[in-house]
């Protein structure tokens, strides 16, 4: 088994936390700064994120960085400044992921997602329960995918965006960065940088 501290004790994180228990990864300690202090409960350490700094040289602990939103992995991310490598990669036993597929480090790929052939996931991404992630799309570093999603054939989503719950995107539809796409869209032509769209694009 390999040793995973897990930064962000919310609700997302209860979610990573329970596929965890079916993977390689066994949870050391997990660190949130609702926490003033540490303290041990059924094994894992818990306390504040500053806490963790003394084992980021330790180059058999790897991270997870549990915060369901994006800008917050980024800055952590940014804090911690430790190799890719060192971020644990985590997805659900029921997740279909093809092998075709390249997944970056600290990307989380929860139960009933699909991801197809030729896809290109980046860092830190959020593939959220039951999304569909089709052939050859590219998603971006800190996006996040949202439960129900459907990205067909070709899609790009790039840095920082949010893909509301239930939305579907046409072949090749192109995200720009931080982007939210409200919950129950249909995106059918390409969306500029840090615009909020919903309803039928």
């Amino acid at each position: 088994m390999k040793n995973l501290i897990i930064i962000g004790d919310g609700g997302h994180s209860n979610v990573v936390q329970s596929i965890v228990e079916n993977s390689e990864y066994q949870v050391i300690e997990i660190w949130d700064d609702k926490y003033h202090n540490t303290f041990s409960e059924n094994g894992i350490l818990y306390g504040p994120i500053n806490r963790c700094s003394h084992h980021l040289g330790n180059k058999k602990i790897y991270f997870f960085i549990a915060f369901g939103d994006n800008l917050a992995r980024e800055k952590m991310a940014n804090i911690l400044n430790i190799e890719e490598e060192r971020y644990a990669i985590i997805h659900s036993p029921s997740a279909i992921i093809s092998s075709k597929a390249k997944i970056s480090a600290g990307t989380l790929i929860m139960a009933g997602a699909i991801v197809q052939p030729g896809c290109q996931i980046g860092r830190q991404v959020i593939i959220n329960t039951g999304s569909i992630v089709e052939h050859d799309c590219k998603i971006d570093n800190y996006v996040h995918i949202a439960p129900g999603v459907t990205l067909t054939g070709h899609c790009c989503i790039n840095k920082g965006s949010l893909i509301g719950a239930n939305s579907v995107l046409i072949p090749k539809v192109h995200i720009g960065e931080n982007v939210i796409i409200g919950a129950g869209s249909t995106i059918t032509k390409n969306v500029s940088a840090n615009q909020t769209v919903y309803g039928h694009v």
